[in-house]
């Protein structure tokens, strides 16, 4: 585990793998549906051990509504390098939510909150007067019917109407681009402050080309299954043309998904031969064309793991719709970093790339085979696209250096209630 990661339940970075893998059984640290408060002996007896930062700084406390890549990257970097670095505030962050925490904090930062249990934690850090703020990096009240994720949030749905809730109970929002600042900030009538996804340095840029082959890759979850199909045409005419001149890779998701079927919109017909308790399964298959599906990896390995694959070519396809409009460059930047040259739809999160100097912006969904194979036939341009990435996003992006937009905002925050 990273240092960043050993403070998931608070507190040392040196938390043994045991004590993590403990409340893991125990239901103390939960997956990404949510969190839940502890209250038990076993937890009582860890904070008596693992003692919160005690100093004249001011006390920052993210609580990480998951703990997948966006509550890696909103909250547990940025926390251990405010902690790591500013001379002003400690910070911890966890995925519990004991009242020893919520007295601790000046400021509470809500990542992707929703839980109608919780409520209690945020009424009371409202009437001890703490500083609180929502963080959300994607646009949970516009997904699209084809990401499951529409399932959790939806109009119907109680997260989808409480987190909008939450929101408003904060003082602030911190979101990761501007348009989520102009569809969050807009419908809630509230400030928000945007702080960019960013990504760890790597200065070790693998050589291209080993072994003669380009090797292109797309990363991902199954929550991307509609902007994968962007690739599917693409995929099958490389293959045809190059054959094993060229490795097309899938990493995270390998295009095939079954899952339960939603009834209601299930035909008749198709029901009524089912036996009590039995289920319809929807299958997803995308015959994508590919050589090789690698395994996703632990979020604070996932960078590391990109570094050492040596790729050429990385893939970011997005179909144009509200939610994908709202999301950010981060896959851009993990590919930048691990000096893989991208390519990527041209819509707003990737309009940061300079077409053709750190990158390539795909305009049309009938393009991509043409943008993919210029690409293949260019190696130079891959190593010089690929260099230029790398740089900037060492430059603009590191996660080093995010601890200080956290640090100025808190200063603002803090210095407005003042007034």
């Amino acid at each position: 585990m990273s240092e960043q990661l050993l403070s998931i339940a608070v507190y040392e970075t040196n938390m043994p793998d045991e004590i993590v893998n403990k409340f893991i059984k125990d239901g103390k640290i939960v997956d990404q549906a949510g969190l839940e408060a502890c209250e038990t002996e076993s937890f009582e007896k860890f904070m008596d051990k693992y003692k919160l930062p005690c100093n004249d700084k001011k006390n920052v406390l993210f609580i990480a509504g998951d703990i997948t890549g966006c509550g890696y990257v909103r909250c547990f970097i940025p926390s251990h390098m405010i902690s790591k670095h500013s001379q002003k505030y400690n910070s911890i962050t966890s995925v519990t939510v004991p009242i020893e925490l919520i007295k601790w904090a000046d400021i509470i930062i809500w990542q992707r909150q929703h839980q109608k249990q919780l409520i209690k934690f945020l009424e009371s850090a409202k009437f001890a007067g703490k500083l609180q703020i929502f963080e959300i990096d994607d646009n949970l009240h516009k997904i699209p019917p084809m990401n499951m994720a529409s399932r959790i949030y939806n109009p119907e749905t109680e997260p989808y109407k409480y987190m909008l809730g939450w929101m408003k109970h904060c003082d602030h929002i911190i979101v990761s681009t501007e348009r989520l600042k102009d569809f969050y900030g807009g419908i809630l009538s509230m400030p928000c402050t945007v702080i960019p996804n960013h990504v760890k340095a790597n200065n070790d840029i693998k050589e291209h080309f080993v072994g003669d082959r380009v090797r292109i890759l797309w990363a991902g979850t199954s929550t991307h299954a509609e902007d994968l199909t962007l690739l599917i045409e693409p995929f099958k005419k490389l293959k045809d043309k190059y054959g094993d001149k060229i490795k097309i890779c899938t990493m995270g998701w390998d295009g095939k998904m079954m899952f339960e079927a939603d009834m209601d919109k299930v035909p008749a017909e198709s029901k009524k031969n089912l036996k009590e308790g039995e289920k319809i399964m929807q299958v997803i298959d995308l015959n994508l064309k590919t050589d090789k599906f690698i395994n996703g990896v632990p979020v604070d390995q996932y960078v590391d793991k990109l570094c050492s694959m040596n790729f050429d070519i990385g893939l970011c396809p997005l179909i144009e719709n509200e939610f994908n409009r709202g999301k950010s460059n981060i896959k851009w930047l993990e590919y930048s970093v691990a000096g893989i040259a991208t390519i990527a739809s041209d819509i707003e999160p990737y309009r940061c790339i300079k077409d053709g100097v750190d990158g390539i912006l795909v305009s049309d969904k009938d393009k991509w085979f043409e943008a993919i194979d210029a690409l293949i036939q260019n190696r130079n341009a891959i190593r010089s696209m690929a260099k230029a990435a790398h740089d900037k996003v060492i430059s603009d992006f590191n996660s080093e250096n995010i601890w200080i937009k956290y640090e100025q905002l808190f200063d603002r925050l803090l210095e407005e209630r003042q007034k």
